[in-house]
């Protein structure tokens, strides 16, 4: 059974495991972090870090072994939802990727945030139209 949810103490070293097998370090005690598990073992987590009027994600991680199930998406969705429930609207990641761009994120064009290659904002990912036209034929 798939299960996903925020971090508990309980899961810090076994997420540490999967990051720093894809080469990844965290603290993971500073901004959201989600766990997926199936049948109680890690297979992902992911991580946004919150500012003060939005978030950048940090990573989303799946097991090797779980991948191409669009598991990612699952993680991505629930980091979006709990960011948009806590008013925050933007999320920016700070390099180009194929993943994240099939998912909605798109260049970023926000002057003072140049650091960014990404941003997506939450609610026209949820409340957008699903064919990106204007009356969503």
């Amino acid at each position: 059974m798939i299960e996903l949810s925020q971090i508990n103490d309980d899961e810090y070293n076994d997420v540490e495991l999967i990051l720093a097998r894809e080469g990844i370090e965290d603290e993971l005690y500073d901004g959201i972090v989600y766990t997926l598990k199936d049948d109680e073992t890690i297979i992902g987590a992911g991580k946004a870090l919150l500012e003060p009027s939005y978030a950048v994600l940090e990573y989303i991680v799946i097991e090797r072994g779980s991948r191409g199930m669009d598991l990612g998406d699952a993680i991505l969705r629930s980091l979006l939802l709990k960011l948009n429930n806590l008013g925050i609207y933007d999320i920016f990641y700070p390099h180009c990727d194929a993943y994240l761009i099939q998912k909605g994120f798109r260049d970023n064009h926000i002057e003072d945030m140049a650091r960014y290659e990404l941003h997506l904002n939450i609610p026209s990912f949820f409340y957008g139209n699903c064919c990106g036209d204007c009356d969503g034929v």
